[in-house]
């Protein structure tokens, strides 16, 4: 049954390299190559017809295999060029800001803005001293509440 499944392949294998024999007509070089696998898909044909599978009809088998995958391959690979082509690297033109911004991408720190607010004003000294007391109390309660 093997023997069969293997025959009735192969004639489906012999089928589609006569179409592609067919397609290639022009192309001598190539034609001629078919024609070879051809050549040899008959003989092991007939040996499989046969019933004959010798280690003669196996290796002729694997042979075919490789030409059909070599031949796959120069099919998928037709156009393409072995040379490689480089082109110097070159930077792309900069698109960024052309400065920092005042506040350096920094969110505003509020409580410390309200400190310079309060210095800045018209308070004496001795107050000026409490100011800054509180609000950097203020800033250090706060400051493991942001953390998280």
């Amino acid at each position: 049954r093997q023997i069969a499944r293997l025959s009735t392949q192969q004639q489906g294998l012999m089928q589609a390299l006569g179409e592609i024999a067919r397609s290639l007509r022009g192309h001598r070089g190539a034609q001629q190559r078919v024609q070879a696998i051809q050549k040899e898909m008959e003989d092991v044909l007939a040996d499989l017809q046969r019933g004959r599978l010798t280690q003669h009809t196996r290796q002729n088998q694997e042979r075919l295999y490789q030409r059909m995958l070599d031949a796959s391959r120069s099919i998928h690979s037709r156009g393409f060029e072995e040379k490689r082509r480089s082109i110097a690297g070159t930077a792309p033109p900069y698109a960024g800001p052309t400065a920092l911004p005042a506040d350096r991408g920094q969110p505003p720190d509020l409580w410390r803005e309200a400190l310079r607010q309060a210095l800045a004003g018209p308070y004496p000294e001795e107050y000026r001293a409490v100011l800054r007391r509180y609000y950097d109390q203020i800033y250090q309660d706060l400051q493991p509440r942001e953390a998280p």
